[in-house]
């Protein structure tokens, strides 16, 4: 029995020096995305499409701590395409409509547990919806909406982490060419690998 314990007591010092020696989420990030996106366009003419697309991107960060509470910024761009499609799954008129480029600012708010970090994410979200690409008149309209969404990062090897993030963005804004107002909302799921520096 004694034997027992003292291995128990053992493996619990071992795991609670492994918990104190793991580097803390904290200082400077950065890396690489790929994402999914789903959603769906409302026009205020009573008529709505879904949406779809797979985006790149890349992000910038710095993160403090404090005891096991983490909180910080961080800046992301994504490149790609998320476009309207037809109920039935095919594109709108050959893919004319749809939004390009995602420029995001989030605030951070999240636990460490060891080499997991768990957070929920608050900001602000740029986006640039292009109208009718076939035709030289085609319109390139610019909203600002808002984002929120939860997230995981795990950290593999050294300052390496790898991580999965849940968001959503909002947007409402006119659309000239068509002379109709537009509610977006854009479901994405990414997969994030970057590194501390």
């Amino acid at each position: 029995m004694r034997h027992i314990l003292l291995a128990l007591s053992t493996v619990a010092a071992a795991a609670s020096a492994a918990t104190a020696q793991d580097v803390p989420w904290k200082g400077a990030y950065g890396g690489l995305t790929r994402a999914n996106n789903l959603g769906d366009d409302d026009y205020s003419i009573d008529l709505s499409y879904d949406l779809e697309g797979q985006t790149t991107g890349a992000f910038a960060g710095y993160l403090w701590a404090k005891n096991k509470m983490v909180y910080g910024v961080e800046t992301a761009v994504t490149l790609g395409k998320v476009y309207e499609v037809e109920k039935d799954g095919s594109f709108r008129f050959e893919d004319d409509y749809q939004y390009e480029r995602f420029f995001d600012l989030k605030g951070r708010f999240g636990y460490s547990a060891g080499h997991v970090l768990l957070y929920s994410l608050l900001g602000l979200s740029h986006t640039d919806f292009r109208a009718d690409m076939r035709r030289a008149y085609e319109i390139d309209t610019s909203t600002n909406g808002l984002m929120y969404g939860v997230g995981a990062d795990y950290r593999v090897a050294g300052q390496t982490f790898i991580g999965v993030e849940y968001l959503r963005r909002s947007y409402d804004f006119y659309e000239p060419l068509q002379d109709v107002d537009i509610s977006s909302k854009i479901n994405t799921l990414t997969l994030r690998v970057g590194m501390e520096f």
